[in-house]
């Protein structure tokens, strides 16, 4: 049996027959063909092979998960500018859409970097405005407690026991 035959036989393509082949798991033999020698398979060899690949088939029997597919982003550039790139790409050895992709990806960190900064500064500024509060807050708890009867000294120290 030739190539395309054994490869239907086998559900396979030629090109995984050719891989058996080269890797000893399928025996063949040269015919002399009209311009060059023909691949022969004998019927025997073939059936061993089918039986081996549905035990395979059988014990990886699991559903396989298909890895998910990366959205993809791409845009053109004017001829200049993509020669700049690809100049920049050729000074770290890397083609020109891996170094788009680095500039790209330094240009988000660098934005996340700034956006974590704003947020700290912002999160100072809240701490800084409830610690003034606070201080408002418990200076008008001593008021009201004054004005309740108690002493000056011992109603800053409930204050400083219970609010601070």
């Amino acid at each position: 049996m030739n190539d395309q035959a054994a490869a239907a036989y086998l559900n396979l393509t030629t090109r995984t027959l050719r891989n058996y082949r080269r890797q000893g798991k399928l025996p063949y033999r040269e015919v002399k063909g009209k311009t060059r020698p023909v691949i022969d398979y004998r019927q025997d060899d073939l059936d061993r092979l089918k039986a081996e690949l549905s035990r395979q088939r059988v014990r990886s029997n699991k559903p396989k998960e298909a890895a998910p597919a990366l959205p993809r982003v791409s845009f053109g550039l004017p001829r200049a500018e993509l020669a700049e790139l690809a100049a920049e790409a050729k000074n770290y050895g890397v083609t020109p859409s891996e170094y788009a992709r680095r500039l790209v990806r330094e240009r988000m960190e660098s934005n996340f970097r700034l956006e974590a900064a704003e947020l700290r500064s912002g999160l100072a500024k809240a701490n800084a405005e409830t610690r003034k509060i606070r201080k408002e807050f418990s200076s008008a708890i001593e008021v009201v407690l004054e004005i309740a009867g108690l002493p000056a000294d011992q109603a800053k120290q409930w204050v400083t026991d219970n609010l601070r």
